[in-house]
């Protein structure tokens, strides 16, 4: 007899180009994946899968319900059984057969990037770097990570779906840097896609959440421009404008920029899809104005390789930034204020200088190297889910 609670859980796995960079033949500057996509053999993305199936095969099949959601330009939702709405799936089979079926997006090489220049010249939306008006098609995007489309999906499939005497997960895998956002919905329909009835960007964002100018640090982490085309490859610093009504209703530490972009960038957003999905209590008591309209959802973050690449490691902030607000749905302060009442976020290196160390895992978030550590982490992952409803 089953007498733990139920589990909702979404799975999102990244699958940018950068999800083959342990296949032999890669390369970073141009890759084609047509041939691994066909073999089944990505790697680390096969690993990703693996580790993934290992995890659910250890939730209760018919009881439990899991959907998938993969993300690279934008957030897919696969759906196992398509007689249906529900995307969240108690089938573990059916599941199982859907991830296995995950294809590796086929992004922008640089010499693409660098051929149509500064995109802000022309009016040129970065998911239609020909200028042709058809957006998605052949090389038709600046970035391929999209890190707050699959956190904002995830969570919206919760909120729809999630039963109301389960246990919401989101488990979030991720080998990079975000550096595209949602388009809006003119977009959308202009590629003959599909709009989403939650798309939180307003059709007045062309170019979604990117404004500055290309460089170096569109690939890299070398210094080149104040501005990358959509982040600014800043960790450290939060902006904060198109969710939140005015300056008063800003996190605490933000930038108030307005609608403003650049400042405002890909990384903000993931951020503020971070805290509509999970944040539900304020950081400090008379912390009022800030909207708060995420649920009580545990966040699992998993920084794959890259995520953490140095000197800013902008990826593994990020990831431990949705791990914060993922383990007890309020943001714990980094550095910590040992007046107030509030435990220190386990990735505050103030506090635990070992395990908070870059490339080190700590609380929810999870750092591996490689896709070989990936199955021990899925399966820590599910213990820690275990421990969780079991208290």
């Amino acid at each position: 007899m089953i007498l733990q609670p139920s589990l909702d859980v979404v799975i999102v796995i990244d699958t940018s180009e950068s999800m083959a960079s342990e296949t032999v033949g890669y390369d970073p500057a141009d890759y084609d994946p047509t041939a691994c996509n066909a073999a089944n053999s990505c790697q680390p993305l096969r690993k990703a899968k693996d580790a993934a199936i290992a995890m659910i095969d250890k939730f209760f099949d018919g009881y439990d319900r899991i959907a998938i959601v993969t993300y690279d330009v934008r957030a897919t939702i696969h759906d196992p059984d398509l007689s249906s709405s529900v995307v969240l799936e108690a089938d573990h089979t059916a599941v199982i057969s859907t991830i296995n079926a995950i294809q590796l997006f086929d992004g922008p090489s640089n010499a693409d990037i660098l051929a149509y220049g500064n995109p802000m010249v022309g009016e040129v939306n970065p998911m239609d770097v020909d200028g042709d008006g058809n957006y998605f098609e052949n090389k038709d995007m600046l970035g391929s990570t999209c890190t707050g489309c699959g956190m904002r999906i995830a969570g919206d499939i919760l909120k729809a779906q999630g039963r109301v005497d389960s246990v919401w997960i989101i488990v979030f895998l991720s080998d990079g840097t975000t550096n595209v956002s949602d388009l809006p919905d003119t977009a959308y329909i202009s590629a003959g896609l599909p709009i989403d009835s939650n798309n939180p960007v307003p059709n007045g964002y062309v170019n979604g959440f990117c404004g500055g100018s290309i460089g170096a640090r569109l690939w890299t982490n070398e210094p080149s421009t104040p501005y990358t085309w959509c982040n600014d490859s800043d960790p450290t610093t939060r902006h904060c404008g198109p969710y939140h009504g005015d300056a008063t209703e800003c996190p605490a530490g933000a930038t108030w920029v307005s609608n403003s972009t650049p400042p405002y960038d890909t990384e903000d957003y993931a951020r503020d899809m971070t805290d509509r999905v999970g944040l539900v209590y304020p950081l400090y008591p008379g912390d009022s104005n800030e909207p708060k309209a995420g649920d009580e959802v545990a966040i699992y973050a998993i920084g794959l390789g890259k995520a953490a690449k140095p000197p800013d490691y902008d990826g593994e902030q990020l990831l431990r930034y949705m791990a914060n607000i993922g383990d007890d749905n309020f943001r714990n302060p980094i550095p910590d204020d040992p007046t107030d009442d509030y435990p220190p976020d386990p990735c505050d290196p103030g506090v635990y200088p070992v395990v908070a160390a870059p490339q080190h895992s700590c609380g929810q978030y999870y750092y591996a190297p490689s896709g070989a550590y990936l199955t021990q982490i899925f399966e820590k992952i599910a213990g820690s889910i275990f421990t969780r409803i079991s208290q």
